[in-house]
């Protein structure tokens, strides 16, 4: 990059945004990070009325059809989940599966997260790294033990292993007949841990998987177009992975909608974000005599 195009600024958060943003120098704002502070500084760019796109929480959901081959999707999906120790905005979190095949896929995602290895996560016999910070950590155990607390059945972790490995380290855990009440339903858990829930039919998946205020990427395994259709155009969300959680891609939108953000990255709607039209209206010399 030329000079003076990139910069970056270290210190106090709060200090260096408020007064970067609040220059009417700053017409562009983007972000990626937590609702709380996308909405500080959605009110910082508001005074000088720039423009800010923001790219903020998830809570992934998967609903899973019961015409899949159910062991090669439950084994693709823990290894998903647990990718970053699941610190991944896009991660999938809520695990919607139908009576008939709950069973069989508890069963295989458990035996799979009981196998990932937690470590230094630049290891090659590694699987799960550590949580990003102590107050991450804190936090995610926080909505673990108060699903168990409620009545949450654990398959798999809900224990932190910090301690013993020291770091921020909390295991893979799987949780299961989760309480209605439990806030880890409704908050980003951003962290290792998948909730599997068990849904009586393809009305019932839709209203679960839409039943958070966020609404960044969700998505769908099925054999049948038909419901990838039905399902693509119901669930809410600014990205729907059909088969497949690779939805991040620089030639496609990569967006959300409610508490999950503003405007788009990637493809040609990340660029108009940073582009203001204009209108050039000509008129004809003979019109001015």
């Amino acid at each position: 990059m030329p000079a003076g195009v990139v910069a970056a600024v270290t210190g106090d958060p709060a200090a260096i945004s408020e007064h970067l943003i609040s220059s009417p120098t700053i017409r562009k704002v983007s972000l990626t990070g937590s609702v709380r502070v996308g909405q500080h500084l959605m009110g910082l760019a508001a005074r000088n009325m720039a423009a800010i796109s923001l790219e903020l929480g998830g809570h992934g959901p998967v609903i899973i059809c019961d015409d899949v081959d159910v062991a090669a999707v439950a084994r693709l999906c823990a290894l998903t989940k647990f990718r970053n120790a699941g610190q991944v905005c896009i991660s999938p979190t809520r695990f919607l599966v139908p009576s008939s095949i709950h069973d069989e896929f508890l069963s295989v995602f458990t035996e799979v997260a009981r196998e990932l290895t937690l470590g230094d996560g630049t290891a090659d016999a590694v699987d799960v790294g550590p949580l990003c910070s102590r107050r991450r950590h804190d936090d995610f155990a926080a909505l673990v033990d108060d699903a168990v607390a409620q009545g949450a059945v654990a398959t798999a972790g809900a224990r932190s292993v910090a301690h013993a490995l020291g770091g921020h380290f909390y295991e893979p855990t799987v949780l299961h007949d989760i309480p209605a009440g439990a806030r880890i339903l409704t908050e980003e858990p951003f962290g290792p841990v998948a909730l599997v829930i068990e849904y009586d039919d393809l009305d019932d998946a839709v209203a679960r998987a839409n039943s958070t205020d966020y609404g960044l990427a969700g998505y769908i395994f099925t054999t049948s177009l038909d419901r990838a259709r039905l399902l693509s155009d119901r669930v809410r969300a600014g990205m729907l992975g059909i088969n497949s959680f690779l939805v991040s891609t620089a030639v496609a939108p990569f967006s959300g909608v409610g508490l999950s953000g503003l405007g788009a990255e990637n493809g040609t709607e990340g660029i108009e974000h940073y582009l203001h039209p204009k209108s050039v209206v000509t008129g004809f010399p003979a019109e001015l005599s």
